[in-house]
């Protein structure tokens, strides 16, 4: 749609408002910004291109190859987890519950302990197993949390709030998103996607796809990476203005910390000393979620949760975004499905695409643990998770 087609759309939107089809105020706080223009350069445009560019279409991703597991029986799992290199997986649902799944003796098969421990109201996302019986996980509700496991799982799992607010400034962590932890000092890298809290759905979860299509329309940059220390329990800024920041992996050199920039479509190199930031990857033809890095240290893969959106190649004023952004959920019922992960060498190549453009088999695809034999998936909409098996 080109851009003078906007006003005839508003005005449409706006008397449909009028007439009660939509309620407004916004359902978020604060009105839509204007979007300096050199933010919404080198977007991938609409459709993705999936022929001539390095993320290629194909089929890799089909039945004979990705085996779903526990079924029904995981719901919104965005991310996946291990301490051991995939004997034990820990698993986060969308209502706060902690799955663990044992690998049994001499087979590929799990079983699933359900339900071991609950982390209270909010939506856990990103999370990792520094231990078998500690983990640290982002909450978009409460901040930055470390569930203690009982080690028999006999007792209540202690859940302890490492940071909701920032050191220096006082400012609320509204939407800790993902995470990595440097091994060497027990330091958090994590992310804050937005200064407004995620909503509670109609669904009984917090919703942070309508959150992100949110943060798309309302045009703020307001997502930052910060640093929680181990060694003085205080969480400060790395750096900010991200609009919507999502996946977060350390790089190798200890110095950079990669971030997943989901509605710019690329991945960001954060200089860990200084703040500063540079493009890792650009171009993306889907929208990115997770980062995780590949087990033989080769490079890291990139979970791509959605399809492009024309919203944003297409970008409209701040008036037509206000009004449509009460038609999330119907948005949200037109959205294609699609599973895709891709995986980049060390200096931001793309040397593998894995596909379900028809996201029949696998979709969603939020996160991506490498176990070298198998790399699963997690699932921001699904109830289940998946692996694909290498051939």
């Amino acid at each position: 749609m080109v851009w003078y087609l906007w006003p005839a759309v508003a005005a449409g939107l706006v008397a449909m408002a009028v007439m009660n089809v939509v309620s407004l105020p916004l359902p978020y706080s604060g009105s839509a910004q204007a979007v300096p223009r050199e933010r919404l350069e080198n977007m991938p445009a609409f459709p993705a291109d999936f022929e001539t560019g390095p993320v290629r279409r194909n089929n890799f991703l089909n039945s004979s190859t990705v085996t779903r597991l526990f079924e029904g029986k995981v719901q919104g799992s965005e991310g996946i987890s291990s301490p051991d290199g995939g004997s034990t997986l820990f698993l986060l649902d969308k209502f706060g519950w902690l799955h663990e799944a044992v690998k049994k003796p001499g087979s590929g098969d799990f079983t699933l302990r359900e339900r071991i421990a609950y982390t209270g109201p909010g939506r856990p996302l990103g999370f990792k197993a520094v231990s078998a019986n500690r983990i640290i996980v982002c909450d978009c509700l409460k901040g930055l949390l470390e569930v203690t496991l009982d080690e028999l799982r006999s007792e209540p799992a202690r859940i302890e709030v490492l940071g909701n607010l920032v050191h220096e400034d006082g400012t609320a962590i509204d939407y800790a998103n993902a995470l990595d932890v440097d091994e060497a000092t027990g330091d958090v890298f994590f992310t804050s996607s937005a200064t407004h809290p995620v909503l509670l759905g109609a669904d009984g979860y917090y919703d942070t796809l309508a959150a992100c299509f949110m943060v798309m329309l309302n045009g703020a940059a307001e997502g930052r990476l910060l640093r929680y220390s181990r060694a003085t329990r205080k969480v400060s800024v790395v750096t900010s203005g991200f609009w919507f920041p999502n996946g977060v992996a350390l790089a190798a050199d200890g110095k950079h910390v990669l971030v997943v920039e989901t509605t710019r479509s690329r991945v960001v190199r954060v200089n860990i000393a200084t703040g500063a930031q540079s493009d890792f990857i650009t171009g993306i033809p889907a929208y990115p979620d997770g980062i995780e890095k590949a087990a033989d240290g080769s490079g890291y893969y990139v979970a791509l949760v959605a399809p492009l959106s024309p919203l944003m190649t297409y970008y409209p004023p701040a008036v037509v975004r206000t009004v449509l952004a009460n038609f999330i959920p119907s948005v949200k019922l037109l959205a294609r499905p699609l599973g895709a992960v891709i995986k980049v060498s060390p200096t931001g190549d793309v040397v593998e695409t894995l596909m379900s453009e028809s996201g029949d088999t696998v979709s969603s695809i939020s996160s991506v643990l490498d176990t070298t034999s198998r790399l699963y998936f997690g699932n921001l909409n699904g109830d289940y998770i998946s692996y694909y098996s290498r051939p």
